[in-house]
């Protein structure tokens, strides 16, 4: 089973994925999705001009991620407008620049997207010979056979072959009760029977809390709702199981241009166990500190949930924290610690599954 994490492509997301081991790495195929284009709308940049946020995405992605590792680049959050990218449509400029630094890219695409967007994902999947993602979300999905049909008519038109693209069943944000999505799942997964083959099949959902809902000086826990779904799904008699895939530690409120994380925070883990998420927040960063992080970090190393410095990056610096060696960081410090370890954990769990 391989984990598909869908991440925002911003800088903590970045220097989780970079600080990854090299087996987690080779094991996980990530998703980065570009936010919407911050200040986009009150002066955007006239051609020849390059929006600067598209103009440095392809070196981040460089120093995040491996040549010869593919990866699912998402810009459908990103306006089509030729001149965000010096007169070329932001997907051909984004992955014109990442092909020639020799990053292995596999655009997305969804089914209500433009025929702008549809033309150039097309164009960067005839040019890399990589194939694509086909992204259905939750809306789509109340009809499953019809988006299945829908998908198939878009590929079609767009001259990518089924056997080249990777099917993304993304539930989004999900309720406590998981019962009916796995039956909509079922139902989706059931059609494909007798369909085309896709070159994998992978389910994603979040059911991260929003953080902000917690007091202060708090020890929270959650269901991995997420994780709860996939293996109720894998357990039925289905023609396909498919991969796992979430959303970091972010549930799918974190979808706008500036992260929960952009107006101070308090200090918070959310560190990925088993079953559950335990959420550690401190009080506020703006009166009390950003040091309260090193406490938080004590407070988890002396519970048995930790599962040891060893065991990623992540775990490491949150080692040297709770020892006074480091930190406390920022928000995006936070962001790139419990985002390393929750890849990690994943990646972990899905190994121990397909060990003998």
């Amino acid at each position: 089973m391989r984990y598909v994490p869908l991440l925002k492509a911003k800088q903590g997301e970045f220097r989780a994925l970079a600080n990854l081991a090299a087996a987690t790495r080779n094991s996980i195929l990530p998703l980065l999705e570009h936010p919407p284009l911050e200040g986009y709308g009150e002066d955007a940049p006239e051609p020849p001009e390059v929006d600067t946020q598209l103009e440095r995405l392809p070196a981040k992605i460089q120093r995040a991620w491996s040549p010869g590792l593919p990866l699912l680049l998402d810009l459908g959050l990103v306006e089509d407008d030729p001149a965000l990218g010096a007169g070329e449509h932001p997907i051909n400029y984004v992955f014109g620049r990442l092909r020639e630094l020799g990053i292995e890219a596999i655009p997305v695409t969804a089914l209500a997207r433009n025929d702008e967007h549809q033309r150039a994902v097309a164009e960067a999947v005839a040019l890399d010979g990589r194939g694509a993602c086909m992204r259905i979300i939750a809306e789509d999905l109340d009809d499953p056979e019809q988006a299945i049909d829908a998908a198939l008519e878009l590929l079609a038109d767009s001259n990518i072959e089924v056997d080249e693209t990777d099917l993304l069943l993304d539930l989004g944000e999900l309720g406590q009760n998981v019962g009916p999505n796995v039956l909509v799942v079922d139902v989706a997964l059931r059609d494909l029977r007798e369909r085309e083959q896709w070159r994998s099949v992978t389910l994603a959902a979040t059911s991260v809390p929003d953080v902000s809902g917690y007091g202060p000086d708090s020890v929270n826990q959650a269901r991995r709702l997420e994780w709860e779904l996939w293996q109720r799904v894998l357990a039925r008699d289905l023609p396909r199981s498919p991969d796992f895939g979430d959303y970091g530690i972010f549930g799918a409120q974190a979808a706008g241009p500036v992260s929960e994380f952009a107006f101070a925070p308090s200090p918070n883990i959310r560190y990925t166990t088993d079953e559950e998420w335990l959420i550690l927040k401190a009080k506020s960063a703006i009166r009390h500190g950003y040091e309260q992080f090193n406490q938080l970090c004590r407070d988890l190393v002396a519970r048995t949930k930790y599962a040891g410095e060893d065991f990623s990056w992540g775990d490491g610096y949150i080692a040297r924290c709770a020892a006074d060696e480091d930190g406390p960081g920022n928000a995006s410090t936070w962001i790139q610690v419990n985002t390393n370890h929750h890849i990690t954990a994943v990646a972990d769990q899905l190994a121990s599954l397909d060990a003998p």
